[in-house]
């Protein structure tokens, strides 16, 4: 009886850490199952940044967008802004010196030039001088040819401009400008094209035509003119612009260069009456809304 006793005793033990043994397994295999799924969980969790090769942007990332060509997204701008205006018959030419791509609404049209082709009768005049024809400092009855220059495209003095034409000689003003490809001048009826006109700034203004000194001194003159109404005040504050406006019998223009330094460019605007009238101001309204127009294009004149 003690031994069965003894023996039960013993068997019960047995079991009782063979439970135990167990339970501690089950227990071992459970943690080992938990800590690594919620290893799992911190390695993905949401606050945690996903590491991978590609460096983080210093600004956001824009989706690359299709935009139209330079040329036509400029066109397609003038032709908004000269829309509300059908009163008027515009002749608009643009040149980007950078691509030389020219793009122009009627710029084919012939317009009385007014007083924007004095800017070719100063390329022939300084022409003349550097071909030994002329010095500036001659007198010609109490002033000198530099002095007319000046006063006729700076002042728009059509006196000193009647003078140096008549000093030149009208036989030269005609075969000069073909001679430089600028076709459409009519020197007896002071007709031009806006295409021509804008050719005629980007020769003049790249030195196709005169020496670095004498291309400096005209576009000197062109700048802080008696008359900046038209197409400098809407050009951006540190941007240059050198240009020649006219005025005549309802016709109203202004041909101007326009450099940033990065991206310079040439604009012609010519305008006369058709079947209406506007104001002054209301003309001049117009123009700014053309070169913003321009230059919101493709932000050619920002700085």
């Amino acid at each position: 009886m003690n031994y069965l006793k003894k023996f039960t005793e013993i068997f019960l033990l047995f079991l009782l850490v063979l439970v135990l043994t167990g339970a501690i397994l089950l227990g071992l295999v459970w943690y080992n199952s938990y800590g690594s799924y919620a290893s799992e969980i911190l390695k993905t969790s949401v606050n945690a940044p996903v590491l991978t090769n590609t460096p983080f942007p210093t600004k956001p990332v824009l989706k690359p967008t299709l935009t139209p060509s330079v040329s036509f997204d400029i066109e397609r701008s003038i032709r908004v802004a000269i829309s509300a205006y059908p009163q008027l018959n515009w002749g608009i030419s643009f040149i980007d010196l950078n691509s030389k791509k020219m793009t122009n609404i009627n710029g084919n049209k012939l317009f009385p030039g007014a007083s924007t082709t004095k800017v070719l009768i100063a390329c022939l005049l300084l022409n003349q001088v550097e071909a030994g024809k002329y010095n500036l400092e001659k007198d010609l009855n109490g002033t000198t040819l530099k002095q007319l220059l000046q006063k006729m495209i700076n002042q728009s003095d059509n006196d000193a401009w009647t003078t140096l034409m008549n000093f030149i000689g009208f036989q030269y003003q005609q075969p000069y400008a073909k001679s430089i490809g600028i076709n459409s001048y009519d020197v007896v009826n002071n007709k031009i094209n806006p295409n021509d006109m804008a050719l005629l700034l980007e020769k003049l203004y790249t030195g196709k035509l005169l020496n670095p000194q004498n291309t400096k001194l005209l576009l000197s003159y062109m700048q802080h003119t008696n008359n900046d109404d038209l197409i400098p005040p809407a050009v951006p504050i540190g941007v240059a612009v050198f240009h020649k406006y006219g005025s005549f019998n309802g016709d109203l223009h202004d041909a101007a260069i326009i450099d940033n330094g990065k991206n310079p460019f040439i604009l012609t605007i010519y305008s006369s009456t058709g079947s209406g009238t506007l104001f002054y101001a209301q003309r001049v309204s117009v123009f700014h809304s053309i070169v913003t127009a321009v230059e919101n294009a493709d932000n050619i004149t920002t700085p």
